[in-house]
């Protein structure tokens, strides 16, 4: 049986539609990195002109044949982090989320970006 790769990757001008949906409006954006590692999400790293880099990671297609705990995966977490940080652990800050499937057919975060290694 052939093995379904779950991340794939979208387009730079994706990336660019979701910023401008999430930071409303134009934003200036230096680079867009595809991050390598894990399994599961497409992580990239977005620098700004003007702005703090943030992370987007995005959950893989609602397509995808998926374990039932695997389903929502990335809204589950979302959903920890906030609650970790709530109680004063320092994990990055989820600045927009989007379940809707307006903008990509898929899940996604943007975090803050913080150095260090997983």
């Amino acid at each position: 049986m052939k093995r379904q790769k779950l991340k794939k990757e979208i387009s730079e001008r994706k990336v660019r539609q979701i910023m401008r949906h999430a930071f409303h409006g134009e934003v200036k954006i230096k680079s867009i990195s595809l991050l390598k590692g894990g399994f599961f999400n497409t992580c990239y790293k977005v620098t700004f002109e003007k702005r703090r880099p943030v992370i987007l990671r995005i959950s893989p297609s609602r397509e995808k044949a998926l374990l039932g705990h695997e389903r929502a995966l990335l809204r589950r977490e979302a959903r920890l982090l906030s609650e970790i940080r709530k109680g004063g652990i320092p994990v990055p800050r989820i600045l927009f989320r989007d379940f809707t499937g307006r903008v990509i057919p898929r899940d996604y975060i943007i975090m803050e970006y913080r150095e260090g290694a997983n």
